[in-house]
Formats: structure tokens, sequence, C-alpha cells
């Protein structure tokens, strides 16, 4: 099925972006499994106990190493790719950061001022209103842990959206970075 999701997908993008994702993962022990929610919540009950999030058209169990997919989308598909490949790193950054290079700590501070910028947008005034203010949910829901656990959850919901929902990428390539900090550290 992921297969599919990657021989579906709309654009090259998409594709590229699935196909280095998967060739990340292909030794990193992780499980794609695939149903409606139903069946996908009665499966992580068992393989992945203690979840407190809802599980809604996919999500990444990233200490068990499972990710669960109930909608066969490209978008989503990609989207839990991106958690599994990246949430290590980001994770280590926030919480251990001498585990991890220099150069990735410094994405991770530079994805941090772009969230923080992100989480700013009134999407109601643009044309990303659903996409955006479900991201902007999402990512406060971790947030509001106040962790730095919860922080680095936050950034990598912020990087699954921002780089697998079409319409908020749409959205936020017409969008300048206000924030004057963050636009120091694109530069």
């Amino acid at each position: 099925q992921m297969f599919e999701a990657v021989k579906t997908a709309k654009n090259s993008y998409q594709r590229q972006m699935l196909h280095g994702g998967l060739s990340a993962l292909r030794s990193s022990g992780y499980m794609f499994h695939f149903g409606t929610r139903e069946e996908l919540v009665k499966l992580r009950e068992t393989l992945s106990p203690g979840i407190d999030q809802a599980l809604d058209l996919g999500q990444t169990d990233p200490a068990g190493k499972h990710v669960y997919i109930a909608s066969a989308t490209t978008e989503t598909a990609l989207h839990e790719v991106i958690h599994a490949a990246t949430i290590d790193k980001v994770f280590n950054a926030l919480t251990d950061p001498s585990s991890v290079t220099e150069p990735v700590r410094q994405a991770v501070d530079r994805l941090s001022l772009l969230m923080e910028e992100f989480m700013g947008y009134d999407f109601k005034q643009l044309d990303g209103d659903k996409a955006g203010i479900d991201a902007q949910n999402t990512i406060d829901f971790h947030l509001k842990k106040g962790t730095e656990a919860g922080r680095a959850y936050a950034i990598n919901e912020f990087m699954a959206w921002t780089m697998a929902n079409q319409q908020l990428i749409e959205v936020l390539q017409k969008t300048k970075v206000q924030n004057p900090v963050a636009r120091l550290a694109l530069k």
C-alpha cells in the first residue's frame, strides 16, 4: 500500500519526498500498518499501549517504531513518513543536544523559529484556512505540554504538515516570513 501511495503521488515533489523518507527508514525497524481507523486503534492498543492522542488519518509511534495509516492517500503517507524519518533527530536535538551534530541543532533551532512564525498566522485570512487551523491545533496540543519533548513533537508536526499538505505548501509559498529573527535564521 505504501508503494501505491508513491505511484499515485500527484507531483514529483511528493514522489521524491516519499522515496527519500522510505529510503531513510529502510533499516530503521519501523513497521507500517494499514487498515480502517477502528482496526488500527485495536492494533495500536496491543502494539503501542499508552498513546493518548486520537488516531485520525494516521499516526506514528516513534518509541515502538510503528506507523498506522488509516487513509491511504499520498499526503497521509508522506506526513507519517516525515514523522518517522525525522522525529528522533528533532527529539534528541531538544532533549539531549550533545547526541546530535551542531548542524542538526541549528536546523532544529531554525525550524522552531519558523514554527513560531507559523503559529502567529491567521489562517482565516488565508486560502489554506482548514489545513492551517488543523496544523496549528495539532502543534498547539504538543506545545501545551510545556516540555522539551512536547516542543520536539510540535516541531515535528510543523515539519510534517508544511511538507506534506499541498494546500499549506501553496499558501506558505505565497507568504513572506515577517519575524526578523526568523528571516535572519533563513539566511
